[in-house]
């Protein structure tokens, strides 16, 4: 929760995804055009002469471990089916948790390993999220042998798609690699998996221990799609709007039609979205297939991993009604992810290399930079709109422009000169822009040539509007020159992320995930927050000094010392009073002793510290608090912050559909201050309850047992947290009645 124990974590999370509405000043002049123009024609990709083997499903059906979730609550459906936002991908797609399978040995146990013909032994299981129109299925990695392979398909009909356990495991390495933690940073998605039960089916090789290979499978993405649907939505926004101009109507863009492809990603569970386009190298002898989308997409390498690519998503031929165009008959999907090899909130830049050859007959796109395109000169933008089928919108480019995301929803754009502008803004005169084409070119009329990608704008049918797109040639020159340029292929790491050092992995793996807000049933008046990702875990401990007053103290990590101990540093911090002007700046971090968590089982551990000299012990079990509510909803326990204001957070443990909340901030002179909220009440996606603060009786805390009898609890306030998906939020609150709000996302870790 400080800067300090926070710098290798923190992402610029705010720049990266969430805007949608703008204004913008009067431009200036435009001035000469730069020198040093290159162009890079267009290439295609060769149709392979190898036609690959189906491949065949080998578990029994009869021995197929199968869990049957019940449907989904209208709140998560609503998720991803209500109308979208320009600037923010377009979700399709919410997480589910997976009863049955959600830890290493549950999985195990459930694995009914049977022989093959050819020696091999296979063991699979199903999930079926019901009335899902496509599924993936999350895969969390403890253990994984090279020859392994992991299939993924429909029970009855459709494509088996296939991966070796040595393309997993290099997917996993990628994003440690990258300095990634976290659930998505250990977790393998599934490709998108048609209807509403997804089949997960490993086959070891002969003579492979069981024991070698190690899986969880906690999360399903629930898709309110597919692409057998043509990614056709549900009713509420069923397709691209009625002024949308077919792309197969415009023979002479074909080339570029088949550079731009939809992709699909999944974070934390939901999945979006966007487009992006296949660019050509600037070196003749190969064909490198980098890709360019939008930084509000793709930002970090977990998403990249996640990316599956769908081509060709355009009409068979010109139709009268784009509405309801004839899918093509030669749609690819490319699986295996990319790579992120530089991502920047600056131009909205997401650049990626494919980690599987694009289909035959994709195009590389040519591109330019070296000199900027005069205003009033003609463009065109090649993208999917609303989920459906492929588009295209031509105007003119009206200015230069630099954009910030300002809030939640928004962005704010202003006028520069071309040297310092970092954005494009094109004005449509025919067609539009809509959620979903987030991420895709824009291209000169004369040459086709690719110079930027798109952020986001206010076209509509009814007011053509504008749209600004990120300038491909600034962030060729901040980055992509040397891998465009063949002399590079060491990923950049994304601006604002600063340097980070993958830490070493623990000795041991923790046994359980011991998540939950935990206390001593006999001491009422405390407690700790524990949230666990994978082997990392993060305690903050909600206590008292000598004078009664509030105190907490973290252990933002540690090194396990059996699958079932963890021993680490504590720190206690101080900051600003104020939470509606925060400035990390002011928060100061002090050791002030260790401590060790030992569990015995899912419900019983034991804290042993030492805090400022004083060595004790605590009994501590997990708090009941939840309203027994069999109604689903998504899961929101978790550490959450403003990644621009560390050194606060909250915690957030959750039982049914019941939220506890301790938020952990400052008093007014800088102390360590914290609030409860102990539950409250929903309305749709809004969670709001009553904020207490406490305090007890001046006593030591520390070294003997805690009297819960001199607890006084007073309302401080109230707090709602309105849920933007389940990595987002809007925290609004009154706090010794002055108001305030933050946008708040789950803390990496």
């Amino acid at each position: 929760m400080t800067k300090r124990l926070t710098a290798l974590v923190a992402r610029a999370i705010m720049a990266c995804a969430l805007y949608g509405t703008m204004a913008h000043a009067q431009q200036a002049p435009a001035p000469a055009a730069m020198p040093s123009v290159i162009t890079v024609e267009p290439e295609v990709q060769p149709k392979s002469l190898v036609v690959p083997i189906p491949k065949s499903r080998l578990a029994n059906p009869s021995r197929i471990f199968r869990v049957t979730l019940p449907l989904a609550s209208l709140p998560a459906l609503g998720k991803s089916a209500t109308q979208p936002r320009l600037g923010v991908p377009l979700q399709i797609g919410f997480a589910r948790p997976v009863p049955g399978l959600e830890t290493l040995a549950a999985t195990r146990a459930r694995l009914d390993w049977q022989a093959t013909a050819a020696g091999s032994r296979v063991a699979a299981f199903s999930v079926t999220s019901s009335e899902a129109q496509s599924l993936r299925v999350g895969l969390r990695i403890f253990a994984m042998p090279a020859e392994a392979l992991l299939r993924f398909y429909a029970p009855t009909e459709g494509e088996v798609y296939e991966a070796t356990g040595a393309q997993v495991r290099e997917a996993i390495e990628r994003n440690l690699n990258a300095g990634e933690e976290g659930e998505d940073a250990r977790t393998y998605w599934s490709p998108l998996i048609e209807g509403e039960t997804a089949v997960v089916e490993i086959e070891l090789p002969a003579g492979t221990s069981a024991e070698t290979f190690g899986i969880a499978a906690p999360t399903v993405s629930h898709l309110v799609t597919s692409p057998g649907r043509d990614f056709a939505m549900p009713a509420a926004k069923a397709a691209a709007a009625s002024c949308e101009l077919d792309v197969m109507c415009y023979s002479a863009w074909s080339n570029e039609s088949n550079s731009v492809a939809r992709i699909a990603f999944t974070s934390g569970g939901s999945s979006f979205l966007c487009s992006g386009t296949l660019l050509a190298d600037n070196v003749p002898a190969t064909q490198v297939p980098f890709f360019l989308t939008a930084n509000h997409c793709i930002s970090t390498q977990a998403s990249a991993s996640s990316m599956q690519s769908l081509w060709f998503y355009h009409s068979a031929a010109c139709t009268a009604s784009p509405a309801v165009p004839v899918a093509n008959p030669l749609t690819a999907s490319l699986g295996g992810g990319a790579t992120l090899l530089y991502a920047s909130a600056a131009t909205d830049t997401s650049f990626l290399r494919l980690n599987s050859t694009p289909p035959g007959g994709a195009v590389y796109a040519g591109w330019q930079v070296g000199s900027v395109p005069p205003l009033g000169t003609s463009v065109a933008g090649i993208h999917h709109p609303g989920g459906d089928l492929q588009k295209i919108s031509f105007g003119n480019m009206s200015s230069y422009d630099t954009c910030t995301a300002s809030s939640v929803g928004q962005f704010t754009c202003r006028g520069a000169s071309s040297p310092l502008a970092t954005f494009y803004e094109a004005a449509w005169s025919n067609g539009i822009t809509e959620p979903g084409s987030s991420g895709s070119g824009i291209f000169l009329n004369n040459g086709h040539y690719l110079v930027g990608q798109l952020y986001g704008g206010t076209s509509s049918c009814s007011n053509a509007g504008s749209d600004f797109y990120g300038r491909f040639d600034v962030a060729y020159n901040a980055a992509l020159a040397p891998y465009l340029n063949g002399t590079s292929t060491t990923p950049t790491p994304p601006s604002g992320s600063g340097t980070s050092v993958q830490p070493p992995p623990p000795t041991f793996m923790p046994a359980l995930n011991y998540s939950a807000l935990w206390w001593n049933s006999s001491e009422s008046g405390w407690g700790l927050s524990i949230t666990q990702h994978n082997a990392a875990l993060f305690a903050a401990w909600f206590v008292y000094n000598s004078a009664g007053n509030p105190r907490w103290v973290v252990m933002p990590g540690g090194t396990w010392t059996s699958p079932t101990s963890i021993t680490g540093d504590l720190y206690s911090t101080s900051g600003p009073a104020s939470v509606n002007n925060f400035d990390p700046s002011q928060v100061s971090t002090r050791r002030v002793g260790s401590a060790t968590l030992s569990f015995s089982s899912a419900t019983n551990g034991v804290l042993a510290y030492t805090v400022d000299g004083v060595s004790g012990t605590k009994v501590i079990t997990p708090q009941e608090f939840g309203v027994p509510d069999t109604t689903p909803t998504a899961n929101y326990a978790d550490l959450w912050w403003n990644s621009s204001e560390s050194g606060w957070g909250l915690s957030i443990a959750q039982q049914n559909r019941t939220l506890f909340v301790v938020w952990y901030v400052y008093g007014a002179f800088g102390q360590p201050q914290w609030y409860v909220l102990p539950g409250g009440t929903w309305s749709g996606n809004t969670y709001s309850g009553t904020l207490y603060r406490t305090s007890s009786a001046p006593a030591p805390f520390y070294g003997g047992a805690f009297d819960p009898k001199g607890v006084s609890v007073s309302v401080a306030g109230t707090m709602s947290l309105d849920f933007i998906g389940v990595s987002y939020a809007i925290m609004t609150f009154t706090l010794d009645g002055v108001d305030g709000g933050l946008t708040i996302t789950r803390q990496p870790f």
